[in-house]
This record gives C-alpha cells, structure tokens and sequence, in this order.
C-alpha cells in the first residue's frame, strides 16, 4: 500500500530532549489537554429577559509527552536521568516531537521528565520508557 501526500510513517518520528534524539524511539506520544472553567456575567442590557452571559474560559493547558525507547548507553539517558533526579523547576528543557525527514513538521514546548522505567526481557532488547510534563506554549516549525 503506497503512502498519499503528507502521510508520515511512524519509524521516523523522534522525541528528542534538550536538542537530543531518545535514540531508537519505538513509540511516542504528545498529549495535550485544556482545562475549562465557566464563568457567568449577571449584568444583563435593561429591558432584557436574557439571563446574562456564560462564558468557557481555558484557565490552564497540560501537556504529556510518552516515549518507549530502545536504551543506549549515553549522554540521552544520562541527562534525562539526571534531569529527573536533579527535579523541577530548574530542568524544563526543550521537548521536540518531531519527523526526521527535513522538510517536514516538528512540535515542541518546554518539559520536564516525571518519570522513567527501565526493562529488560529476556530475549529482546533493553528499553525504557520516558514520560514529561510540559510548560508554557506548543511551537510548531519545519525540521532541517
């Protein structure tokens, strides 16, 4: 089965963490989510049977991002390791969900990583799962 324009395969999408590649991710995932509060305006016009004004306001946006990786030995584990130890506020990095293809799009917001596991099964390869809580605004651009 042929792919049709803009279609990506999801062998070359990558998470990466503070300008690194999780090398060899097998699956990853960006979950944002918006929170909602309504707010009602009693002040009606005068002479009006309306009841007043309700409004949905966001009043705050989380983000969470998944990656289930092949582990390597390395700088990647090693920060992200490091950063999950070392806790928040002071290591929001760059969280990119991205196509390695250039060309084509990338997501990205400052996160922290929240929890990690390793495992190893008899028979396949060590690999780990990462997961990050995002801060602040989503940016989108094109990968180089």
């Amino acid at each position: 089965m042929a792919l049709i324009p803009n279609e990506i395969l999801g062998h070359v999408v990558r998470l990466s963490y503070d300008g690194v590649n999780v090398a060899f991710a097998i699956n990853c995932s960006v979950d944002y989510g918006s929170q909602t509060k309504a707010v009602a305006h009693k002040d009606v016009a005068p002479g009006s049977l309306g009841a007043g004004i309700v409004k949905n306001l966001v009043v705050s946006r989380d983000i969470k991002a998944t990656c289930k990786a092949y582990f390597k030995e390395g700088a990647s584990f090693a920060t992200l390791l490091a950063d999950w130890k070392a806790g928040v506020p002071a290591t929001y990095k760059k969280v990119r969900m991205q196509n390695v293809v250039s060309g084509n799009s990338y997501r990205e917001f400052d996160g922290h990583p929240t929890s990690m596991k390793e495992e190893a099964n008899e028979g396949d390869f060590h690999q780990f799962d990462v997961n990050f809580t995002g801060l602040g605004d989503v940016t989108s651009g094109t990968t180089t």
